[in-house]
């Protein structure tokens, strides 16, 4: 069996999607701890995505990270 690798980036692109989506649903969580985490999160995600892009020797798409 093949590994698809489209197929795993737009699950991993999906994925980070419903982490901002649950991360920017509860803002009091954030504000309780005292420290804002997702734009950190969301810059990691999108950066591991380039760097795999990298590595496999693929332009990085900016569209396909949601900017």
């Amino acid at each position: 069996m093949d590994f698809n690798v489209y197929l795993t980036e737009v699950l991993v692109r999906e994925r980070l999607r419903e982490a901002e989506r649950l991360a920017g649903a509860s803002p009091w969580v954030e504000e309780a701890a005292g420290r804002r985490r997702r734009a950190l999160r969301a810059a990691l995600g999108r950066a591991m995505i380039r760097a795999g892009r990298w590595v496999l020797g693929q332009a990085p798409d900016v569209s396909a990270l949601g900017r």
